[in-house]
């Protein structure tokens, strides 16, 4: 059966080019009501009449005052926001779908939030993909996804903003089945295979003041008033808005090549062993059931790979720009022009406990005394949670290191080298011995010396010398998660460094001289603590 494409389509826009409130035969707002108020939540009536236009935006206006509660002094005053809520409803029966919105906060004020969102109720267990600017967090940007979630759950991540809040942005939101993408400014900042809406939504934006006491939220200099000579207002706008249902190109239940087009697109492999390539777009690559791969023209090292700690996709970025940056899902291997990269090793480390991915940095610090390369780092951490025993592979380890740091060595050098290497100190006489005998006794094999130093100074009660392997960890770490990095010389300098920020200035150049003419491919996981983990006593 031969693919099957469609393309790309704007089925909903608004580009605001008026003046007066906004179309309705588009756009309508929460409609106030006696029970279950929709028309006002965190403190923010939503005003009963739409945004207005003018010099081709759309105004979202937020008032300090409100004199709807006027008549009821028992309660709180309220601010008095905005909503734009699309009569449309989007489902994925009829997707997948992007959305996407330019615009800017008005202002520096802490304590606005302005929100631009997809959503479906009740609210006890709503489905809700945001984008929130959050003026108390002026120079950044909020993610957050719910799945059949009460609104107060959510799972926000932040990300960086270049310029603030106050300048035109390009937010996008991209929903497929089991995957949702967040873009800013056509750069991808996250994505979310755990939790993924399911309902058909409508599209949202919003402006509202949140409490004082909301922390990172809130601000005490923004308070609602029940006197209109007090009232401050405050405004967001929108530029454009779009909703695109984004081109497909789907396999068949047979094993096949899906190959795309120079556009962005969706391609699906559908039930078989596939191969999908993306050829220059920027794409979204789901290779369904079945064992596939993604196959690009380029070499590896033109190409930077990327995930989030607790997800499925990776992404991947082409440095040289001829093959875009697709995301992809359920591919099991890449296969570049040069060589074939397994990502399996890769999403299993990035779903693998913190402690897990920590432990084996350890085993790279103390056994070889360097950092990890990224992609060694995700091969031992994916055996380690699939159920080889630590020990197990601390002695492949040690027989990989023996012959250059370990051997002709006895035991008391090899335990005075675990001192000074692993705790950065002197060994203690008391210490010494009991290391010492309990090798020279049988009660401890030589090659697990390092092992039980790590052991011992991840226990939670270790002082000074589980800060040392933390304080390692932490340089190791940057350089093989954040950096994604696997460059030998890189990984022992980056260790040698005296503290952090030596370390982390070295592992930034290594980066740049990885994506420069010095290239090679780098593999990033992001978003996970795992240099300072303790283990159960």
């Amino acid at each position: 059966m031969a693919t099957e494409r469609t393309e790309s389509e704007i089925i909903f826009s608004d580009d605001f080019n008026g003046s007066g409130p906004v179309d309705s035969s588009k756009w309508d707002y929460n409609h106030w009501q006696a029970n279950d108020n929709p028309a006002f939540y965190n403190g923010t009536n939503v005003r009963q009449s739409l945004p207005v236009m003018s010099d081709g935006v759309m105004r979202l206006r937020l008032d300090t005052y409100h004199d709807g509660n006027r008549d009821y002094p028992q309660y709180a005053p309220s601010f008095l926001g905005n909503e734009a809520i699309s009569l449309r409803t989007f489902s994925l029966d009829n997707g997948p779908f992007a959305f996407e919105a330019r615009m800017k906060s008005d202002q520096t004020q802490p304590g606005i939030v302005v929100g631009f969102f997809t959503f479906a109720g009740p609210r006890a267990s709503h489905d809700e993909i945001d984008w929130e600017l959050m003026s108390t967090r002026y120079n950044v940007a909020q993610t957050n996804p719910y799945h059949n979630e009460d609104l107060s759950e959510g799972h926000p991540k932040d990300h960086d903003l270049p310029g603030g809040q106050g300048v035109y942005h390009d937010y996008r939101i991209e929903w497929y089945k089991g995957l949702v993408i967040w873009k800013i400014d056509g750069t991808v900042v996250r994505t979310e295979t755990s939790i993924v809406p399911e309902k058909p939504m409508n599209l949202h934006f919003n402006i509202w003041g949140a409490p004082s006491g909301w922390t990172g939220v809130g601000d005490p200099s923004l308070t609602a008033t029940r006197d209109p000579n007090q009232n401050r207002t405050f405004y967001a706008s929108v530029d454009s808005v779009k909703v695109e249902r984004v081109a497909q190109s789907t396999g068949s239940a047979e094993g096949e090549n899906v190959v795309g087009t120079t556009g962005s697109e969706y391609l699906f492999g559908g039930d078989g062993h596939d191969t999908l390539h993306g050829d220059s777009g920027d794409d979204v690559i789901d290779g369904g059931d079945g064992y596939n791969a993604a196959s690009y023209i380029g070499r590896a090292e033109n190409f930077a790979l990327s995930m989030d700690a607790a997800q499925r996709a990776v992404i991947v970025d082409d440095r040289s720009n001829a093959e875009g940056t697709d995301v992809v899902v359920n591919v099991h291997e890449l296969r570049f022009a040069d060589q074939t990269i397994d990502l399996v090793p890769m999403i299993k480390a990035a779903n693998a406990d913190a402690a897990d991915l920590g432990m084996i940095i350890d085993l790279y610090t103390s056994y070889f005394d360097r950092a990890p390369d990224a992609m060694g780092l995700y091969f031992w951490t994916s055996l380690l949670n699939d159920g080889v025993a630590i020990a197990d592979i601390a002695e492949q380890f040690f027989a990989a290191a023996g012959p250059s740091r370990f051997a002709g060595k006895s035991t008391s050098e090899i335990v005075d080298m675990a001192y000074r290497e692993i705790l950065g100190r002197a060994p203690d006489a008391d210490g010494f011995a009991y290391w010492v005998d309990a090798v020279d006794s049988g009660r401890l094999n030589i090659e697990d010396i390092p092992l039980a130093f790590i052991l011992s100074g991840r226990s939670g009660a270790a002082g000074t010398d589980g800060e040392q392997l933390i304080e390692k960890a932490e340089k190791a770490a940057y350089f093989a998660l954040d950096k994604g990095l696997g460059d030998g010389e890189g990984a022992k300098a980056v260790l040698d460094a005296t503290d952090f920020a030596s370390a982390k200035a070295l592992a930034d150049l290594y980066a740049a001289n990885a994506a420069g003419e010095n290239g090679q491919l780098v593999a990033s996981l992001l978003g996970t603590d795992v240099a300072d983990y303790t283990l159960a006593a």
